[in-house]
């Protein structure tokens, strides 16, 4: 089983679209048990920018952040930063609220 999602993977999820796309996992779907559980969409991607993505595959348990610059993952993050990393990608409710009155 591979490690890593490349840029090319990432791209082809998202198709350029920014925010949360849901999608098959190239790093765990070929292993499942049955085909339906192959065909289930357990990769998260979150396009942030044009060149800048991060995702979290389900199954896999493997959040990283990937580049279009370096066209490999930039970084891998622990589980323990998964609430961290919510946190700095969704805007919060005080956020929304604040942007909303300007």
């Amino acid at each position: 089983m591979s490690t890593q999602i490349s840029w090319d993977a990432i791209e082809a999820i998202t198709h350029g679209r920014f925010g949360r796309t849901m999608a098959t996992c190239p790093l765990c779907s070929e292993t499942r048990r049955t085909p339906q559980k192959r065909h289930n969409k357990v990769l998260a991607v979150n396009l942030l920018e044009p060149d800048f993505a991060v995702f979290f595959a389900i199954i896999a348990k493997r959040r990283a952040t990937v580049g279009r610059i370096y066209r490999r993952v930039l970084s891998i993050l622990p589980n323990s930063n998964a609430a961290a990393m919510r946190r700095n990608t969704m805007p919060t409710k005080k956020s929304r609220s604040a942007a909303a009155k300007h």
